[in-house]
């Protein structure tokens, strides 16, 4: 196939904004010859922290207003983007990649039509819904039955929709992950002596910290954490306890820290975005800990080299998780059990062999398969299985 204008495939990506970790997947989707990748959503929403307006036409960003509609008494929202439907109508690409998200009658509307007309629908997500329901399952496996080929996060994920049914051919696995290339940056230019000076600044010379990284919400459990450090102070006296992140369980937390007289081994830094300050942090840390709803601060972590904990409730994470191989790559520790918490931290903290080994594999792990590299491979095989069934031929090798 020739690479001019008029041979290359173009597939629009969905969505109701840019976040900032995608921003490196959309730039390597740029560089595929044989694709005209564009970005259609708004580029003013700030809902999660996204790429600024600046850098949005740099990764084929084409503004697409997103209406959306509050479910009473529910936290969902309905949303819709008339753009995208027109395009599938007016045949501005040949494939459209979108969330299975059965709130979405965007969604709905394109993969309907892709029944009639020539564009197909690759749809690109979790996979399932939390809480699981019956009707939520028929739903998306009539999406899924639509659908020219389907992206998910995880393995587990896959293997769940072939059981119920689904060509597993059809689906394809792009572990979901953060910017790990920007990470590998940051990491490669803080050297030893770096973090040596920003621990000595910070007050954290000579510190076992455990990291906890996420939103300060219940879901996520990070009170726990205390419980934890109260338990393991007469074994490690070093030990020490960093919060990145904000929330509306802050200045709970803090309170229970100094009711619980460990404010002098706990430090809140709130949410930090700096790349650096952030890197900084985790090389100066020695084990993550997530109790529950862990999700892509484990690659974050893995990437820095850093070993995680997290409880054994699957059902409470994202499918981020599914990389803590107990043993291997950290600890699985029974959900809400502070006492199992407590021991393998405490192993973690006190045994440098231990560290190191899983320290090694967690690394070795973002390398081979949990990278933007291979995430945007990924997607460009399961545009062209869904862009086979339109051409019958390959478009994005």
């Amino acid at each position: 196939m020739s690479n001019d204008g008029s041979s290359r495939i173009k597939v629009i990506f969905c969505g109701r904004c840019i976040p900032h970790y995608r921003k490196k997947l959309y730039e390597h989707l740029q560089e595929n010859k044989n694709c005209d990748i564009r970005v259609y959503s708004n580029p003013s929403d700030k809902g999660v922290e996204t790429i600024s307006e600046d850098e949005f036409a740099s990764v084929g960003g084409v503004a697409a207003k997103t209406f959306e509609l509050k479910i009473p008494f529910r936290k969902n929202w309905i949303t819709f983007q008339r753009r995208v439907v027109w395009a599938m109508i007016c045949g501005r690409a040949r494939v459209f990649v979108m969330s299975p998200d059965f709130l979405r009658p965007s969604v709905w509307s394109n993969l309907l039509l892709s029944t009639v007309l020539p564009g197909k629908v690759c749809l690109w997500g979790h996979g399932f819904s939390r809480p699981e329901t019956k009707l939520s399952c028929v739903l998306r496996k009539i999406m899924f039955g639509l659908a020219g080929a389907v992206v998910v996060y995880s393995k587990k994920t896959k293997d769940m929709w072939v059981q119920r049914g689904t060509p597993k051919e059809k689906i394809f696995v792009a572990y979901n992950t953060i910017n790990t290339e920007e990470v590998f940056g940051v990491k490669n230019l803080l050297a030893e002596d770096d973090i040596e000076r920003f621990k000595a600044e910070q007050g954290l010379a000579g510190k076992k910290i455990m990291l906890f990284s996420g939103r300060m919400h219940e879901r996520k459990r990070p009170e726990l954490l205390l419980e934890v450090l109260k338990r393991i102070c007469d074994d490690v006296e070093d030990a020490y306890l960093v919060y990145i992140g904000d929330g509306y369980l802050l200045d709970d937390l803090k309170r229970r820290a100094l009711e619980m007289r460990l404010s002098d081994k706990v430090r809140f830094c709130g949410a930090v975005y700096d790349q650096e300050t952030l890197g900084k942090y985790f090389l100066s840390s020695r084990v993550m800990v997530i109790p529950a709803a862990a999700g892509l601060a484990v690659q974050h972590a893995f990437a820095y080299g850093l070993p995680v904990i997290i409880g054994d409730d699957f059902r409470t994470h994202g499918p981020e998780a599914d990389i803590v191989i107990d043993r291997e790559t950290g600890y699985l520790c029974g959900s809400g059990n502070v006492d199992d918490f407590a021991e393998k931290v405490t192993e973690i903290l006190r045994d440098d062999a231990i560290h190191d080994r899983m320290s090694r594999n967690s690394v070795r792990m973002i390398e081979q398969e949990y990278n933007v590299r291979v995430q945007s491979d990924t997607l460009l095989r399961a545009i062209r299985y869904a862009a086979f069934k339109v051409e019958g031929r390959s478009v994005c090798d």
